[in-house]
């Protein structure tokens, strides 16, 4: 068995699950390793030649002085029997979310009362659910197979299979799980059958951008990088059944808003994040009739249409609103249409002051409406969402809105902040806010 050449990296945790993303596409076989001792990890490549680790060297040293100048670079040989053992040093029992217990096969480990099992090795494939992705890929699995009784699951670039090994433990009875990597395959046929549910988890080789999906699935998961899920919206968004769930993952957290509202414009609901290790995870919930968010062009038919629509909901003249959705500069309006009519049926906007004393309290979501036959399914929960990451987007991190409304707002990450003057009245009406940096804690 030929030797192997081992550059080794030693940087902060982020740097190198950062070098991991930007190398994940090189011929080489490459690790990361979280350091018991310290706060430092290894990022390490493994190459079969001189040529190839001289290249590799270069390359590594470029890349980690664009990234930090705290990091350490060294080569050595190691025996390829050797590092077919080393990945087996920082990997152990680990548990996750509530009952969910990953156990590598070499280790012993007595369950608990309810644990389900995971035995995972993940030998060259990246994904032995220690990562940050990984563990809130699970638990937000788990969740979600408790919360809606999923029957089928596609674990998009699943690695060693631990996700849809999971799922399959969970009682989800259809899974699909691909990767391009054949190294991964293997390792998640391996895991199914050493979990004994092989017969539940039809694992290929395949490639996101050429995947065509031949059917809906309950729950999606893709737990791949930002750029990837970035150029695959549509395709992925086509894989989730209506009303189902889609995980994204591998997105680092200044990624995730630029990310999130690909989808989200698209009609996909964000439900919840969480971030772990520099990591963020969203899931998203498809709507039972997917409607994308558009923003009102600055086009005379569609900006006419608009105004009229908001005009008629809230009895302020038309006028007004052209005038605001021609000045765009601090203006920005947004409407639902329905699929099968076209016609608007729910919008919103953000000006700068919604007719109050207090202009220092801006800008103002206002003028939010939903048709009464299209209430209660997200609506505007989705324009709410869909909003704050855009004008976050946009430089914006909070909202104000004034409403009359005690208790609706709060499910969105709105918190109540301030009475406020109406500026035509002496009415006070309630000021809620909304921050960004405060949601996403």
């Amino acid at each position: 068995m030929a030797d192997l050449i081992e550059l080794r990296l030693s940087a902060e945790p982020i740097v190198c699950e950062q070098l991991a993303e930007l190398w994940d596409d090189l011929e080489a076989d490459l690790s990361v390793e979280k350091l018991t001792d310290s706060e430092k990890a290894v990022f390490s490549l493994f190459l079969k030649s001189e040529d190839e680790a001289d290249t590799a060297e270069r390359k590594l040293l470029e890349t980690a002085k664009l990234l930090t100048s705290d990091f350490s670079l060294e080569k050595r040989t190691v025996k390829k029997e050797d590092w077919a053992e080393k990945w087996k040093e920082n990997f152990h029992v680990s548990r996750i979310g509530k009952n969910l217990v990953i156990v590598p096969s070499w280790e012993t480990y007595s369950p608990e009362p309810n644990d389900i099992i995971l035995v995972n090795d993940p030998g060259m494939a990246f994904g032995t659910g220690s990562h940050g992705t990984s563990k809130a890929c699970l638990e937000f699995l788990e969740e979600l197979t408790n919360q809606s009784k999923p029957a089928s699951l596609l674990d998009a670039g699943t690695g060693t299979g631990i996700l849809a090994v999971a799922g399959a433990k969970l009682g989800i009875k259809e899974i699909d799980a691909f990767d391009n990597e054949p190294q991964a395959v293997m390792a998640a046929k391996e895991n199914a059958e050493k979990n004994q549910v092989a017969d539940k988890i039809s694992v290929f080789q395949q490639d996101l951008f050429f995947y065509a999906p031949e059917r809906k699935y309950d729950i999606v998961i893709a737990n791949i990088l930002c750029a990837v899920l970035e150029r695959n919206v549509e395709r992925l968004l086509a894989a989730v059944a209506p009303g189902g769930y889609l995980v994204l993952a591998g997105i680092l957290d200044e990624q995730y808003p630029a990310l999130s509202i690909l989808f989200t414009r698209l009609g996909a609901i964000e439900q919840k994040s969480t971030l772990i290790e520099g990591w963020r995870t969203g899931v998203f919930k498809i709507p039972i009739t997917p409607r994308p968010i558009e923003t009102v062009p600055q086009t005379e038919p569609e900006m006419e249409e608009a105004a009229s629509w908001f005009s008629d909901k809230w009895h302020i003249p038309k006028s007004a609103y052209l005038a605001s959705m021609k000045e765009p500069r601090d203006n920005y309006w947004y409407v639902i249409r329905d699929p099968e009519t076209k016609k608007i049926i729910a919008g919103a906007g953000v000006i700068p002051n919604d007719f109050h004393v207090r202009p220092d309290l801006a800008p103002n979501v206002c003028a939010v409406f939903v048709e009464e036959p299209f209430r209660k399914q997200g609506l505007a929960g989705a324009l709410l969402n869909h909003i704050a990451r855009d004008m976050q987007t946009k430089g914006c991190d909070t909202l104000y809105l004034a409403t009359e409304h005690t208790s609706f707002y709060e499910r969105y990450g709105w918190e109540f902040y301030t009475f406020v003057k109406e500026s035509t009245s002496d009415h006070m009406t309630r000021l809620y806010r909304h921050v960004w940096k405060d949601e996403r804690k």
